[in-house]
């Protein structure tokens, strides 16, 4: 027959001291202390864990004034109307990870009054504890008032701070959303049909309809594509905080910028060539703290995991040129498509990262025959 597994609770009870030491520390926790004055008279202790929660009355309250609960809600109901049976009124507990937390709404919820203690305060105890004496000695540190319930009016701070800055965006957008409604649209300088979209970039753009994030509460992307006359989020990597940032910064005219390549010196995403005698002798980066660079940079490296066409020229630059020159290659073809957008229109349409590996690989087939013809020699196919 095999023997029946103890639960945690008797497991823990045997701890790591012996018959003696156990007694001697119980003595201890029952024994009380008459220098000291009672603060708390009805107090219970809990020592909270992420499977079960061990839960410390004062010994003439009830026969088993230790006992172990579950994590589950109903159980953590049960441990509420325990403690009201023995006639507490008030418990502490401490701020272990979240564990606390649906202890400390159930509890509060039946009318108990809950402390949110620091671990740090509970630590005075000497030698190696249970989770048995741990909230043994948490009810009788609570007892005597000699812990701080300070962490909730820490977190109330936090909150009320959280609750101020969310009022002061809500505040920001709504100027922002009145100062672009006095901006005029612009006409649309092509227009692509839904059904020409891929169902990748259709699903792209609502899903960003439907964000929310810090983003403006009103409805940005439909006010940037008025704006603009095109919608730069059906480029896979362009999210709506970059379109916004390429706005904000250039406009949506870029007659200022006659080429794809004034544009994108101007952004600093081609490098500075030391030309003498027409020959390119030294290549020199180009710092730069243009946002609409650094937005373009960002959006790049957000292709990482894309199974777009983008996403596998991405993974092309990378794989090929060294540390993040693959991410400002990549950051210059963006920048040559929003050019495109906002000068030619919506002409862009992803055709996935499929079609780009195999018009890579015929191209890498048309130049090794080129070699081969150079050499007097023939590619045959392996069959």
């Amino acid at each position: 027959m095999a023997k029946a597994r103890k639960s945690t609770f008797e497991r823990l009870q045997k701890g790591q001291l012996n018959r003696q030491q156990r007694k001697e520390l119980q003595r201890k926790f029952d024994a009380d202390s008459p220098e000291l004055d009672v603060k708390h008279p009805h107090a219970a202790g809990i020592d909270v864990g992420g499977a079960s929660h061990f839960v410390s009355v004062p010994p003439n309250r009830d026969e088993m004034p230790v006992r172990e609960f579950g994590s589950w809600t109903e159980d953590l109901r049960c441990m509420a109307r325990w403690l009201k049976a023995c006639g507490m009124e008030t418990v502490a507990l401490q701020s272990t990870g979240v564990y606390w937390i649906p202890v400390y709404d159930v509890l509060e919820g039946e009318g108990l009054e809950v402390y949110l203690v620091n671990a740090r305060g509970t630590k005075n105890l000497p030698g190696r504890k249970s989770d048995v004496q741990e909230c043994q000695w948490l009810r009788k540190l609570h007892t005597y008032g000699l812990l701080q319930p300070d962490l909730l009016f820490e977190l109330q701070q936090v909150m009320d701070a959280y609750d101020f800055y969310r009022r002061q965006l809500g505040i920001i957008d709504k100027q922002l959303e009145e100062y672009l409604a006095t901006l005029p649209a612009r006409e649309p300088v092509g227009k692509v049909e839904p059904a020409q979209l891929t169902a990748k970039q259709r699903k792209k753009l609502k899903a960003s309809r439907k964000s929310k994030d810090n983003r403006p509460a009103f409805d940005l992307g439909a006010e940037l594509t008025r704006l603009m006359g095109v919608d730069l989020r059906i480029i896979d990597g362009i999210d709506l905080m970059t379109a916004q940032t390429i706005y904000s910064e250039v406009g949506a005219d870029l007659s200022a910028w006659p080429t794809e390549a004034a544009w994108a010196s101007w952004l600093e995403l081609v490098p500075r060539n030391d030309i003498t005698g027409g020959k390119v002798i030294k290549q020199k980066k180009r710092p730069s703290n243009n946002r609409v660079a650094t937005a373009l940079r960002n959006a790049a490296e957000s292709l990482y995991r894309s199974d777009s066409y983008l996403g596998a020229r991405y993974r092309h630059f990378t794989g090929r040129l060294e540390g993040l020159k693959g991410v400002k290659a990549m950051a210059h073809y963006l920048a040559c498509l929003v050019y495109r957008l906002l000068t030619k229109g919506q002409a862009w349409v992803d055709r996935g990262a499929a079609y780009y590996e195999n018009k890579r690989q015929q191209r890498e087939m048309v130049h090794l025959q080129k070699r081969a013809a150079a050499a007097g020699m023939k590619l045959v196919p392996i069959t």
